[in-house]
């Protein structure tokens, strides 16, 4: 029986994380300035709890990983397995996929190699793996794998808001003019993945004009399979309720999940940031 690998990197979340056992998952880690709670034990916490706004002239907090770092996850991976899926990240936001591409160029192991872009990150990019090792446990072939996980990217939608502008402006977003008066107003951007790349496609005051947003969104769907709202961490969007409410009198079939978002996100959007993925269901 051939034997596979996924990697992935920390930038995925996943719905459900009852993966089967026999299945490899790597991952390429990105570092972060900041975390969410201090670490048990220890009298100091590795890194600083997010602040509610960064500075306008500061360093990006995001880590890109080291080049040796990617190589090793890679290299060891390729000459252990038959087939090793590679999914990243979108790579208009992933500055090491490029690296990857590098990587992958000069070196040859055993394995066939089947690199893929999600253009997405988080729900939408962990909804991919997910969907891998389905395929992956019921020994159906890399190449259908790589096919079919590429005929769902296009039914992946990510929308994203945040009140953090300045985390916006750190990750090359927005310019610093932009974040400043966006802030000063209390501006709600929103923000879709298009083609991987944070595209603004409006601005509301408030978050329940945001929630009326994301259920309008939803409503444009007539196939949908899933709904995953992403939470701000720590969980404070009351108004996430009137999503799962729509959608329980609406599509009743539909899987319908709720998760605060992970570190690396929070370092792009802030930690009051949230957003909504929309999943279709594909032949």
């Amino acid at each position: 029986m051939p034997s596979s690998c996924i990697i992935a990197d920390n930038a995925a979340q996943f719905t459900r994380v009852n993966f089967p056992e026999n299945i490899c998952l790597r991952f390429i880690n990105f570092k972060t300035e900041y975390s969410f709670v201090h670490p048990k034990g220890k009298t100091q916490a590795i890194t600083n709890e997010f602040p509610k706004q960064l500075p306008f002239i500061h360093e990006p907090i995001v880590r890109i990983p080291e080049y040796h770092e990617i190589r090793e996850v890679i290299e060891s991976s390729v000459n252990h397995f038959d087939d090793v899926f590679i999914v990243l990240h979108s790579k208009e936001i992933n500055p090491a996929y490029n690296s990857v591409l590098d990587i992958l160029k000069k070196y040859r192991g055993r394995a066939a190699v089947h690199l893929i872009d999600s253009q997405s990150l988080s729900i939408g990019q962990g909804f991919l793996v997910q969907t891998a090792v389905d395929m992956i446990s019921k020994n159906i072939d890399g190449t259908l794998i790589e096919e079919t996980l590429r005929e769902q990217i296009p039914h992946i939608y990510t929308l994203l808001c945040t009140p953090g502008l300045s985390y916006l402006h750190n990750a090359g977003f927005v310019d610093k003019g932009q974040g400043v008066v966006g802030e000063m107003l209390s501006l709600l951007p929103i923000f879709s993945l298009e083609d991987g790349v944070f595209t603004p496609i409006d601005k509301l005051k408030n978050i329940h004009g945001v929630i009326e947003y994301f259920i309008e969104y939803i409503e444009e769907f007539e196939d949908l399979y899933q709904v995953s709202f992403i939470q701000s961490t720590p969980p404070a969007i009351q108004e996430a309720k009137l999503v799962k409410q729509y959608l329980e009198e609406n599509y009743p079939d539909t899987i319908y999940t709720e998760h605060p978002h992970n570190t690396y996100l929070a370092s792009l959007i802030g930690p009051k940031g949230f957003g909504l993925v929309v999943i279709e269901k594909t032949e």
